[in-house]
């Protein structure tokens, strides 16, 4: 399994649970974008939700701001756990 290979089955399965908790008009309006050079990324979500940082491909970039989306409305399965 190549990386990117990898990456479009993380988001696959974060998609599963993004579907839960978005009506499909939010999915549809989200999008991701490659900014400036190489890895650093943009994804915006429902709502004028915003995330940006550095990951390897688009794919990753969704599946890594979808995880932030959902973590910043309080879906349980997402949040980081306290110490």
């Amino acid at each position: 399994m190549t990386d990117h290979e990898f990456c479009r089955f993380e988001l696959g399965h974060v998609m599963r649970d993004v579907r839960q908790h978005t009506a499909a008009a939010q999915r549809k309006a989200a999008w991701t974008i490659r900014v400036l050079w190489g890895d650093r990324m943009e994804f915006h979500g429902p709502d004028g939700y915003y995330w940006f940082g550095r990951r390897c491909c688009l794919w990753a970039a969704r599946t890594e701001g979808w995880t932030a989306w959902m973590r910043s409305v309080g879906v349980q399965d997402y949040m980081a756990e306290e110490e």
